[in-house]
C-alpha cells in the first residue's frame, strides 16, 4: 500500500512517500508466536537477549498483548495467554510484578493494570465471565493503591515515587466504567483531574520518566500520553488533553526533520538525547497519532503517524533467525534501553500501530 500526496498545515508542506510491506507485519507477528510458543502457550518472553536467549515470560507485556494478539489474527495464542495469566490473580486481584513465572512475587499496579487491560478486552471478545470475576477482583486492589491526591501511590516500581505514565492504569479501569460504582467511576474522574494537572506549560509532564528527576524516554512520553488521551475519551471530557497531545506531537515531528532522528529520551524542557533511538517510543508515537487522528480526522496526524512508523518498520531485524522480525531496544542494539536485546512490547506496539493504520486507510476507502 502507498499513501503519497502533498499536504498543507500551518504553512508547513509536506510529501508523504512511504510504503509498508506486508511482510513486515507477517514477521514481527511469527516473532511474537516464536515469544509465545517457547513457553508452551504460557506467556510471551519478554525479551531474546543476544547472550542468555529467550528470557521468561512477562505477566505484565503478555497482558496488554491479549486484545493485540486477538486483533492479528492470533486468537489461539490470546487464549492460552489469558489462561496463564489467570493461574497468576492473587487472592487480592493484584498479579505479581515483573519478568517471571513465579505467582507469588510481590504485585505492581502498572503491571496489574496493563494486565486488566487485556482482561477487559478478553471478556468483550469472549463474554466468558470467569474474565468478568478476574476483573472485578482486580479494580478493588487497583482502586485501593489510589492515593488521596488521587495517584496511585502504593506498589510502584520505583518506591516512593508515583510515575504518571499510571495514566495507562487509570485507562484500563474506565475501561470498565459500566461495572463501576458511582464512587469508584467519581474517584477516577478525580485521579484523571490529578494527572491532568501535571501538564507543564511547553506541554511536558511532570514525572513521566521511569524514575525521579530524569528524563523519560519517548517509551514513556508516548505512555502518559496514550493514557491521558483514552481516559479523556471515556470520560468525554472538554478536549484539553488532545489539544496538548496534538501540540506534542508536532513538536516531535518537527524535532525529528531537524535532527534527522528522534531523541531516545527529553526532558522537561525538551532537551533530547540523540544517542541512540528508542523505537518502541517511536512506535507508540506512531500508534498516539492514528488515535489523534481518528479522533479529530486532520490527515497531519496521519502523515506524522506514517513517517514514525515508516523509520521503524526500517529497523525491523531481518537475521540472524533468532532475531528475525524482532524489534531491538535500541537502536543501535547496544544503545542504553535494553541493551542487546529484542523485546516483545516493541513487537507489540508495532502490531498495534500496523491495526490502527488499517483501520484508518478502512475507514478513509469508505469516506471516499
Amino acid at each position: 500500500m502507498v499513501l503519497a500526496g502533498q499536504i498543507g498545515q500551518n504553512g508547513v508542506c509536506l510529501t508523504l512517500a512511504m510504503k509498508i510491506e506486508g511482510d513486515h507485519k507477517k514477521l514481527v507477528m511469527d516473532w511474537v508466536r516464536k515469544s509465545i510458543h517457547v513457553h508452551q502457550g504460557k506467556g510471551s518472553a519478554a525479551f531474546y537477549d543476544l547472550l542468555s536467549g529467550w528470557s521468561d515470560p512477562y505477566p505484565e507485556t503478555t497482558g496488554y498483548l491479549l486484545p493485540t494478539l486477538w486483533n492479528v489474527g492470533m486468537e489461539k495464542e490470546a487464549h492460552s495467554c489469558a489462561q496463564w495469566l489467570l493461574s497468576l490473580q492473587q487472592e487480592d486481584g493484584s498479579f505479581p510484578g515483573g519478568v517471571g513465572k513465579e505467582k507469588h512475587r510481590p504485585p505492581l499496579v502498572f503491571d496489574t493494570g496493563m494486565i486488566l487491560l487485556g482482561l477487559i478486552k478478553m471478556l468483550r471478545y469472549t463474554n466468558d465471565q470467569k474474565y468478568r470475576e478476574a476483573i472485578e477482583k482486580c479494580s478493588v486492589w487497583l482502586l485501593a493503591q489510589m492515593g488521596e491526591d488521587g495517584v496511585f501511590s502504593a506498589h510502584t516500581y520505583v518506591k516512593f515515587y508515583s510515575p504518571s505514565y499510571h495514566t495507562r492504569v487509570l485507562w484500563a479501569l474506565l475501561e470498565m466504567k459500566q461495572m463501576l460504582t458511582d464512587k469508584a467511576f467519581h474517584t477516577l474522574k478525580q485521579s484523571f483531574s490529578a494527572y491532568q494537572a501535571k501538564i507543564q506549560a511547553k506541554h511536558a509532564v511532570l514525572h513521566w520518566g521511569f524514575r525521579p528527576n530524569e528524563a523519560a524516554l519517548t517509551h514513556t512520553i508516548a505512555y502518559t500520553y496514550r493514557g491521558l488521551l483514552e481516559s479523556e475519551q471515556l470520560l468525554d471530557e472538554e478536549g484539553h488533553v488532545l489539544r496538548v497531545v496534538e501540540k506534542v506531537l508536532k513538536k516531535l515531528y518537527q524535532l525529528k526533520i531537524e535532527k534527522g532522528k528522534l531523541a531516545s529520551s527529553f526532558d522537561l524542557e525538551w532537551n533530547g538525547s540523540y544517542g541512540f533511538r528508542c523505537l518502541v517510543g517511536e512506535v507508540q508515537l506512531a500508534c498516539l497519532a492514528f488515535r489523534v487522528y481518528q479522533i479529530n480526522h486532520q490527515i497531519f496526524f496521519r502523515v506524522i503517524a506514517e513517517q514514525f512508523l515508516a523509520a521503524v518498520t526500517k529497523a525491523i531485524w531481518k537475521w540472524p533467525s533468532f532475531a528475525k522480525g524482532g524489534i531491538s531496544g535500541a537502536q543501535p542494539i547496544w544503545g542504553a534501553y535494553q541493551r542487546f536485546r529484542w523485546i516483545n512490547w516493541g513487537a507489540k506496539f508495532y502490531l498495534d500501530a500496523c491495526v490502527l493504520r488499517e483501520e484508518c486507510l478502512s475507514k478513509d476507502n469508505q469516506l471516499a
